[in-house]
């Protein structure tokens, strides 16, 4: 089965939704896709390896009905003892910083003078908050899978199988699901800034991607992340230092008043109406780049095994041009005049570059 496919049964399926609610549904289960094939599925074998339609729908609409017929006092959105939701002046805040083992972080702003961070606790998990000298920090860590430590050379066949017993009562299941990758995508640490926020924005997660919208932070952001995406849309920052791999970072709207570097590996670079007054660096492997209406006064594209390929604003004649590709055509002629400085470099694969005069 095709994603097409499977999406469109899906939607028929959850037709007594509001539009709205299935639109965000879709996305969701196409997200899941597009997870599945960076990490190397085929799109048969991604669809394939979803729940089938019928058995989403059923516990979608299950779920919709439930909040429904809900009592008055549930639908005030009273939160679940497992549901935490911590409020701090973000006056009082001069760097936010998020640790996170194994789950996603999105980053958004509204019409608030508070940091506001919503998340949920689950077995396995342990969350601490620390205040000190104006640093704000979230940190969140799974518990080891087992806390009893099995000593083979201390096994005798008197006392084997309590042992072995021993060893596997004290494994957290939970945690052992969400280290194995089957849930920790799923879940998030909401975050929301002001629409203006002072401070410095410092993320760490792994193996979940990070998500930023719509976020104006007049220091340094810096987002790293493991084997999952990085996608900013809407965001001013004084530096922005985005790190991922095996993954795609994907930068829409993006402006920094100093540096921006976008890194990754064995992962696609996507960048649309990126723009920083200083320098920026993009630069990843085995994966192609694509620029569109990018400008900076020092402006450096990488990759190896990859296209580089879009558009820079600007003419040709203001930039000093270093370029170079094996086994791959280049558009580009390297020259060493001009204001503003281009480097592309590539290998195996071709350099397609207009300029936006």
């Amino acid at each position: 089965m095709t994603r097409e496919v499977f999406l469109k049964d899906l939607n028929c399926a959850l037709s007594g939704l509001e539009a709205e609610e299935v639109d965000s549904i879709l996305a969701y289960y196409s997200e899941m896709i597009d997870d599945r094939m960076e990490a190397g599925m085929t799109e048969e074998d991604a669809v394939n390896a979803m729940e089938p339609v019928d058995t989403i729908a059923s516990r979608v609409l299950s779920e919709a009905e439930g909040e429904k017929d809900a009592p008055a006092a549930e639908q005030k959105n009273e939160p679940n003892e497992a549901e935490k939701e911590i409020r701090r002046p973000a006056s009082e805040v001069k760097e936010l910083v998020i640790s996170a083992e194994n789950q996603r972080v999105h980053l958004t702003s509204g019409d608030t003078e508070e940091i506001v961070l919503r998340y949920r606790i689950e077995d396995g998990d342990i969350y601490q908050l620390h205040e000190e000298n104006g640093v704000l920090t979230l940190e969140h860590k799974h518990r080891p899978v087992s806390s009893y430590k099995l000593d083979p050379k201390k096994l005798t066949a008197d006392n084997f199988f309590d042992e072995i017993g021993k060893f596997i009562g004290s494994i957290n299941l939970g945690n052992l699901i969400q280290l194995g990758g089957i849930t920790g995508e799923t879940r998030c640490i909401e975050v929301m800034l002001p629409r203006i926020f002072k401070g410095k924005v410092t993320v760490k997660t792994s193996n979940a991607r990070i998500m930023a919208e719509e976020v104006t932070c007049l220091d340094e952001m810096k987002l790293h992340t493991s084997n999952a995406r990085a996608m900013l849309s809407h965001i001013v920052a004084h530096q922005l230092n985005i790190v991922s791999s095996n993954a795609r970072i994907v930068l829409e709207d993006v402006y920094a008043r100093q540096q921006l570097d976008a890194v990754t590996s064995n992962g696609r670079i996507v960048a649309t109406k990126v723009v920083s007054d200083n320098g920026m660096h993009l630069r990843t492997s085995n994966g192609s780049v694509r620029v569109e209406e990018v400008d900076a006064k020092a402006l450096a594209i990488k990759t190896s095994n990859g296209s580089i390929s879009g558009t820079v604003k600007g003419r040709s004649e203001d930039y000093a041009i270093r370029s170079g590709t094996s086994n791959g055509k280049n558009n580009l002629v390297d020259c060493a005049e001009g204001e503003k400085q281009l480097v592309v470099k590539t290998s195996n694969a071709n350099i397609a570059l207009e300029f936006m005069g």
